[in-house]
């Protein structure tokens, strides 16, 4: 009781001085700022730099952090007090076993939503500082390519293309599902390996953790393989910021020859 008391005060301070924080910056106008002052903003606190440069959004990003972060600490704690009991337990085993296996899930909920919202906010501190750049006279088609291999959208908001945000989006969710996949996968391995009673069901876990990994990661390919091939098509596509060009050279071979050569050049 003494913990979870001291973790309730220290959340009020925290969540009053973030609250002050982000007050003070949201009297700012929605104008471009650079990009490295947005992705440090974020990095401190997720959703400040989106406040800082006016975008409102970055309220939901503050407040998803607030809940994850009291879920993440809440989690450690309460995992260890589990482990704690379980340990020390010579009778019911089973529901033991069962209590510190919902405090391990509730740990590496918090931990991947933890780790998540710091990723998306600084994914989205650095589509957005490209978002404001105004959309350059001759895009690279390269760099439309390598930013898709990156982070899959960014090289169409690059070339200002708006359906870039949703690669990006579905790059976000995709990713991490991978990353509390494969963490939740290891976590299961280990428990069913080491588990004293209750091997069907710790074994059941573990087969469906693994799965989740499995179709995590072909969809986290399929949006990388989807985001290049859209980079590319954009790249080569007529009508775009970087549009081909077309010469013609006419040159007298000799006194009754012609040569005529046509070029065609692009950037990439």
């Amino acid at each position: 009781m003494r913990n979870y008391s001291a973790l309730a005060l220290a959340s009020v301070y925290g969540v009053s001085i973030v609250d002050g924080l982000m007050v003070g910056t949201a009297y700012n106008e929605p104008v471009p700022k650079p990009t490295i002052d947005m992705l440090w903003r974020n990095l401190a606190v997720p959703g400040w730099g989106d406040v800082y440069a006016g975008q409102p959004r970055g309220w939901i990003y503050t407040g998803i952090w607030a809940i994850s972060t009291g879920v993440f600490i809440y989690s450690i704690f309460n995992a260890a007090d589990a482990e704690k009991k379980y340990n020390a337990a010579t009778t019911g085993l089973d529901a033991q076993y069962a209590n510190l296996n919902a405090a391990w899930q509730l740990r590496n909920i918090g931990t991947a939503a933890f780790i998540g919202i710091y990723a998306a906010a600084l994914v989205d501190g650095l589509m957005l500082g490209t978002a404001q750049q105004s959309a350059p006279s001759d895009i690279s088609g390269f760099g439309i390519i390598w930013r898709n291999l990156v982070i899959p959208g960014w090289g169409d908001i690059y070339a200002a293309q708006p359906r870039g945000w949703i690669y990006t989006g579905l790059w976000g969710i995709t990713a991490s599902a991978v990353i509390y996949s494969v963490i939740n996968t290891a976590i299961l391995e280990n428990k069913y390996k080491t588990a004293k009673t209750g091997l069907e069901s710790a074994y059941a876990n573990y087969n469906a953790a693994w799965k989740m990994r499995t179709y995590s990661i072909i969809a986290l390919a399929a949006v990388y393989a989807t985001g290049i091939v859209d980079g590319v098509i954009t790249a080569i596509t007529p009508g775009t910021n970087n549009p081909g060009k077309v010469s013609l050279l006419i040159l007298p071979e000799d006194a009754n020859h012609i040569g005529i050569q046509l070029f065609y050049q692009r950037k990439f």
